[in-house]
């Protein structure tokens, strides 16, 4: 027995109909992220004599961002009157809201632990908090940053010593109070999720002595691989200008640089000289809870150039 065409068309109406229904459904079940901005965030840490310089009013916000630290420091230097300003350490890291960052520095031979929580982003801003800390001291304690979209703030923090130092003079000991101060500055680039760079898995992680990644709780704390000293390789001629080669090596919990690999060269050729330069580092290791652990770290080896 044959059915009419009407009664098929509207059984497939029907079909279609609830087939859109089901699917629909479905889709609101799975799960999905629901923000649209993140914030690529760029921390660059000063050491300057804090004696000398003229007093900063902190914080400052920088008229402009720069395209280098070395730009940068020329800025506030001539700007703020800081004597014998000195680049310590800069990271940069792509956090989304609510993603806590913690990070390592070696200022003034010894360790910091720095701390960076991005704690909402929407268009046009980005809200932060960055805490550092060195010898169970607070140096630097901002619970509530504000940012705009390429916006440099200059944070000063709590001078670096503990008490001033003795020097020797001509006329004998002498004590003085030269204060070695910090100063931090941070810039927020704020982007689509999908253009985070330098996400904190991607910059180092901990792992076990083969390499293999380690899962990681919510809440564990991992401090990356600080490094002490960095070996420059240096090449005679105008050719290391652009040289750059971005490696990959895990550290051992004595801080040894093993298993290098290349992530990306400009030249082949000088492969083999960037690694070893990266294995002559000097590192302290990974903490994972406070404990020294095997590690991924990325880095990138610049090349001086010399006449």
């Amino acid at each position: 027995m044959n059915r009419p065409k009407g009664d098929l068309k509207g059984g497939l109406v029907i079909g279609l109909l609830f087939l859109t229904v089901v699917v629909w459904g479905q889709a609101r079940r799975r799960p999905r992220s629901h923000w649209q901005f993140g914030a690529n965030i760029t921390l660059a840490l000063y050491q300057y004599d804090a004696s000398s310089s003229d007093e900063m009013k902190a914080p400052a916000y920088l008229p402009q961002t720069f395209d280098s630290a070395s730009a940068e420091a020329r800025y506030l230097q001539d700007t703020y009157g800081l004597k014998q300003l000195t680049l310590r350490h800069v990271r940069s890291v792509g956090l989304l809201p609510g993603e806590r960052f913690h990070d390592g520095a070696y200022v003034s031979d010894r360790p910091m632990l720095i701390t960076i929580r991005v704690k909402n982003v929407s268009a046009k801003a980005a809200q932060l908090s960055l805490t550092i800390t060195a010898d169970e001291r607070t140096l630097l304690d901002r619970p509530d940053l504000q940012l705009h979209n390429f916006e440099t703030v200059a944070l000063k923090g709590n001078p670096i010593d503990h008490h001033a130092k003795a020097t020797v003079e001509a006329t004998g000991p002498k004590a003085v109070s030269a204060r070695r101060g910090l100063l931090t500055t941070v810039t927020a680039e704020i982007v689509p999720v999908h253009e985070l760079r330098d996400r904190p898995r991607d910059l180092s992680h901990p792992t076990d002595q083969y390499g293999r990644p380690l899962t990681l709780k919510p809440d564990d704390v991992f401090v990356p691989p600080i490094i002490v000293r960095r070996v420059t390789p240096r090449v005679p001629g105008r050719r290391a200008t652009a040289l750059v080669v971005d490696l990959e090596g895990l550290i051992t919990p004595d801080g040894r640089v093993t298993n290098i690999r290349v992530l990306h060269t400009v030249d082949p050729d000088f492969n083999e000289m960037a690694m070893d330069a990266f294995r002559a580092y000097r590192v302290l290791p990974a903490r994972l809870n406070g404990k020294p652990v095997y590690a991924i770290l990325r880095e990138r080896v610049v090349f001086e150039p010399v006449p």
